[in-house]
């Protein structure tokens, strides 16, 4: 079952954590991601963000599986994915998701904790690869994140904001 999945998975980050090579798993673990349940996704994402190469075979499935949590409209599984996207933070990563996380972060319909999660994700994958940002009028709407009533929103784009303007003065 998926509870006993998790549970695998779990005991193998720790076995990890304690300092041992783990080179099994890794398919369990993108297979938590397929789930609807919170406690088995957010330990798939914290497997493949910890352990998983961006060299690694698996890449492809855990982009798509990233791919349909950041379409999804349950905005804990965008924030699970997001995360996941920014701690890996690889070059692949922004490549794939460059042009989907601008997006959401200037969507009129995105949730506050959405927005304060796209714009650190843009900022990582923009300090990993700055040709990822695209140019054009999203970059003025990501100024009007400023005037947000939420503070988070307004922290990250005022980040984001800082490392766009010292790329470009």
């Amino acid at each position: 079952t998926d509870n006993q999945k998790k549970k695998y998975v779990c005991k193998l980050l720790f076995i990890f954590l304690l300092g041992h090579d783990i080179d099994f798993g890794h398919m369990e673990a993108v297979n938590l991601l397929s789930s609807n349940k919170y406690s088995e996704k957010q330990i798939g994402y914290l497997f493949i963000s910890v352990l998983v190469n961006t060299n690694s075979d698996l890449i492809k499935l855990i982009i798509q599986s990233i791919k349909n949590d950041l379409s999804s409209r349950n905005p804990i599984h965008v924030n699970l994915a997001m995360q996941c996207i920014a701690n890996i933070g690889s070059k692949e990563m922004a490549e794939a998701f460059g042009y989907d996380i601008p997006k959401l972060l200037v969507s009129g319909d995105t949730m506050d904790v959405v927005k304060q999660s796209a714009a650190l994700c843009l900022l990582r994958l923009f300090r990993t690869s700055q040709e990822i940002i695209p140019g054009g009028e999203w970059t003025s709407r990501i100024v009007h994140l400023l005037n947000d009533q939420h503070l988070g929103v307004v922290t990250a784009a005022a980040s984001l904001i800082d490392a766009l303007v010292k790329r470009n003065p």
